[in-house]
């Protein structure tokens, strides 16, 4: 009867870059028996892979090729195999198999960046060098996009490693964005840093939004904001506030302070008759030492509910 017998029937690539085109990869299908083996066909796992057969029939002692062409696919960690179906009584199905690790042409040394607390109106910086996995990528990087602009900046500082800046700015304590580094037409991917950091305000609100709660026409609600200034940068005394939008029946003060840096701003709302949301900002406007304004924007927003239906039962 035939025997089969593979040589290193499990093959490991290694690191393998998605834009390379892989050699095949050859295994020797040997009949140890005393019969001719006769192989049916090849299945492979996946559309990544290929295989050819250099013949169907191996008389005793002899051998045949399997070739396999895989492609590297998307990056990540990568298997095919092959199930080989023969009249071996004892094996009718041999599993071929093959693995690598598909990285990218291009990469970078750090996918997301914490740029930790950034003074309002002063910058952080971090290194970023990218990692050229394929010789012919080096110099693919057609344009850089920084978001939000204004915000993030991208400097080149050689050849490989770029400084990502970010601005202390913007009303929101906490801060995202991003640089993109996009290749050039020959190649598919772009590379993306995501980036975070807080902003340490010269005037800082607590909570960050001041949601005024649901209630009915008539209805009134008040919420208290603290207000944190620094003191090294603004005169306590000259803080003032404006509504970026005027909302009827929504008004606010700066409740009088003992002294230092924390203030109380009453928000008050009396709900008008018509259901509905209600949105608005409050603009806080703090004197600088150095004569300059310094602003910072609590977003505002409540509900108006339907009034309930009269319970009343009719005689």
């Amino acid at each position: 009867m035939p025997f089969i017998a593979v040589e290193e029937p499990d093959r490991d690539l290694g690191d393998v870059t998605v834009s390379s085109r892989l050699p095949d990869i050859l295994y020797v299908i040997k009949n140890r028996g005393e019969a001719t083996l006769v192989l049916f066909g090849a299945e492979t796992s996946c559309s990544c892979a290929e295989s050819e057969i250099s013949r169907t029939e191996i008389p005793p002692g002899e051998e045949a090729e399997l070739r396999l062409t895989v492609r590297p696919g998307e990056p990540g960690q990568r298997t095919a195999s092959v199930a080989l179906h023969s009249n071996d009584p004892s094996r009718r199905v041999v599993n071929l198999g093959v693995k690598w690790n598909a990285i990218a042409p291009i990469d970078v040394s750090v996918r997301n960046v914490d740029l930790g607390t950034v003074t309002q109106g002063e910058t952080a910086a971090q290194k970023v060098s990218l990692i050229i996995n394929d010789p012919q990528a080096a110099g693919s990087i057609e344009s850089i996009i920084c978001h939000p602009p204004g915000a993030v900046r991208a400097t080149p500082i050689s050849e490989t490693d770029w400084l990502i800046e970010v601005i202390g700015q913007g009303a929101r304590q906490n801060q995202v964005g991003s640089v993109t580094f996009r290749l050039n037409e020959s190649w598919t991917d772009s590379l993306v840093v995501g980036l975070n950091w807080k902003v340490a305000h010269a005037v800082a609100c607590t909570p960050e939004r001041a949601f005024l709660g649901v209630g009915g026409p008539g209805s009134e609600c008040q919420k208290a904001v603290m207000i944190t200034l620094d003191e090294k940068r603004l005169i306590p005394e000259r803080l003032r506030h404006r509504f970026v939008r005027e909302v009827p029946g929504l008004s606010a003060e700066v409740l009088p302070a003992d002294g230092g840096s924390e203030q109380t701003l009453m928000i008050t709302w009396i709900r008008p008759g018509e259901p509905g949301v209600m949105t608005s900002e409050v603009e806080l406007i703090g004197r600088g030492i150095d004569g300059t304004d310094v602003t910072a924007v609590l977003p505002v927003s409540g509900l108006i509910r339907q009034p309930e239906p009269d319970a009343t039962v009719p005689p």
